[in-house]
């Protein structure tokens, strides 16, 4: 009884402010049609994941999330080596709702932390995509435009106090 009430406490407590909407993932290494059929069978396996809608112009795949579902980026990640590839680029759209956010600081976003680099004080309302700037969602290109000289940027996973992963962010 007491495990059930903690998941249920824990449940409610990550849902947080705002919501996750999507995810838009650039897959690098995609060549032609059968890899892209690969990537997307690859993230239709992921239970949070209720549907992937490829364009194979832009090597990208929006990833549609169940309602009230737990999401796990790494996850998504792996999936997507596991197929053979490399994530190039992840975008999480969420929608803040009426989320106040101040520069460098965690804002629960679903059942993620974010950290948001150089948002200054600031109140975010609707839909707003954030572009992950840490070195395992982006491509080496991509993360040396946002790192720059920034050892802050570049940092390790950041975790916060009860132990989950923050993730950094660029609106």
């Amino acid at each position: 009884m007491k495990t059930a009430f903690f998941l249920l406490l824990t449940f409610v407590s990550l849902r947080g402010l705002g919501q996750l909407k999507a995810v838009e993932v650039q897959v690098g290494g995609l060549s032609c049609a059968l890899c892209s059929k690969t990537v997307q069978k690859s993230l239709e396996k992921i239970s949070f994941i209720g549907a992937v809608k490829p364009d194979l112009n832009s090597q990208e795949f929006r990833l549609v999330f169940r309602e009230n579902s737990f999401v796990d980026l790494e996850q998504i990640k792996k999936q997507v080596e596991d197929a053979g590839f490399s994530v190039a680029r992840l975008q999480v759209v969420a929608d803040f709702g009426d989320v106040p956010v101040e520069s460098n600081s965690p804002v629960k976003i679903g059942s993620l932390q974010f950290q948001l680099m150089d948002a200054g004080a600031n109140v975010l309302k609707g839909e707003h995509t954030l572009t992950l700037t840490e070195k395992d969602f982006l491509s080496a290109k991509a993360f040396k435009k946002y790192c720059g000289n920034s050892l802050q940027k570049c940092s390790a996973k950041t975790l916060s106090p009860d132990g989950s992963r923050i993730y950094k962010v660029v609106i």
